[in-house]
């Protein structure tokens, strides 16, 4: 039987909702920091929000804790080929939000001037103690 947690984090990134999906994930790992399963789990939510560090720091983890799975080296695999492919997106203090001014949308999209403003619509991940030793 899947933990109620795990179950919801399950469904949420079913969703899409990949945020919400790896902050359930959080929360169970605070209590077992060696799931391989909230980690894998989190490290895809990861993964898909392009928080490509995360995600390769929690399937590392998982595949640690479970070398055998093909899957999971798989995933890793993929995330570690994305990221020396798109570098680091992550902000770690909130989120970039863009906002083009109506000078900007008036002009060809190859001298548009965007703006960014970061807001922090949240705290950062807290870290869960887990360290790669």
């Amino acid at each position: 039987m899947v933990h109620p947690v795990i179950f919801l984090g399950n469904e949420l990134h079913k969703q899409g909702r990949f945020d919400d999906a790896s902050e359930k994930y959080l929360l169970f790992l605070s209590d077992d920091g060696k799931n391989v399963k909230a980690l894998y789990r989190r490290g895809q939510a990861y993964k898909e929000l392009g928080q490509l560090e995360d995600a390769i720091s929690d399937l590392s983890e998982a595949h640690e804790v479970y070398p055998g799975d093909e899957t999971i080296a798989d995933v890793l695999r993929d995330g570690e080929e994305r990221l020396a492919r798109e570098g680091s997106h992550q902000a770690p203090q909130g989120v970039a939000i863009e906002a083009i001014t109506e000078e900007a949308a008036s002009t060809s999209s190859a001298t548009r001037q965007t703006s960014f403003t970061a807001y922090s619509l949240k705290q950062p991940r807290e870290r869960t103690g887990l360290s790669k030793e």
